[in-house]
């Protein structure tokens, strides 16, 4: 999660244990804003008292950008939807998880919390209070998936099964997620450090025009995965991937 105050818009609930809303934390806001508006078209809405602001695509939520304190290591934040969030929470723990922000009320629409698996890659859980979430998904400019870089990645699945009632992959590709969902699980190596963490990708229809503009705009490719996804950093340093779109 990043350090902003986590919003979602009114939309329908994923699953539980399914990504539920993506944001990021960003040192420069307006930066942030134009150079994704540029990359996949939204529209971004004004802030709001805490400087958060909310992303569409046509009049459907996307994605949120909210204002960090700290202009290290800038992430796009997954948020998993949970039914019990303090429950959610003490199985972390058992699996060997930490707990970085405790089950806390996070405004009207629901409870929020931050946890880290045993390699450090953050979690972010939110148990809904109304219907909310994102209302577009595998489509050009929306999200299109997770890719989780672990230092052991067998290992990591295997936490992951445990700790959200995942399952693995045949074939050892990754984790299916409670809607289905496939989220790739590789080597950390690929970014040239040992820092696990959650990729969000976003879809596009054209990933090598995405790539070339994103670059053109001030981003920088930073690996390729084992499926041809490249990852980039956006200008204020936060990773993303390019994935076609469906």
């Amino acid at each position: 999660m990043s350090n902003s105050q986590h919003h979602d818009p009114a939309g329908a609930s994923p699953p539980r244990g399914s990504v539920y809303w993506v944001d990021l934390g960003t040192v420069d806001p307006d930066a942030t804003a134009s150079f994704y508006t540029d990359l996949f078209g939204w529209s971004v809405a004004a802030p709001d008292s805490s400087g958060y602001r909310l992303c569409s695509l046509g009049a459907r939520f996307v994605a949120g950008l909210g204002v960090s304190e700290s202009a290290e290591s800038p992430q796009w934040a997954a948020n998993f939807r949970e039914e019990d969030l303090s429950g959610r929470v003490e199985i972390f723990s058992r699996w060997g998880g930490e707990t970085i922000v405790a089950p806390a009320r996070a405004g009207p629409l629901g409870d929020f919390a931050l946890v880290a698996d045993p390699a450090g890659a953050a979690v972010g859980l939110w148990q809904p209070r109304q219907p909310s979430g994102m209302e577009l998904r595998d489509e050009e400019g929306s999200f299109a998936g997770l890719v989780l870089l672990a230092e052991n990645p067998r290992s990591a699945a295997e936490f992951y099964v445990g700790a959200m009632g995942w399952s693995c992959a045949g074939g050892g590709e990754g984790l299916i997620l409670t809607d289905g969902s496939l989220a790739r699980v590789e080597t950390v190596a690929h970014l040239g450090d040992d820092r696990s963490q959650w990729i969000v990708t976003f879809a596009c229809r054209d990933v090598e025009n995405a790539r070339s503009r994103a670059i053109a705009r001030g981003a920088r490719e930073v690996a390729v995965l084992a499926d041809g996804l490249p990852l980039i950093r956006d200008p204020c340093g936060a990773l993303l991937g390019l994935r076609p779109s469906r």
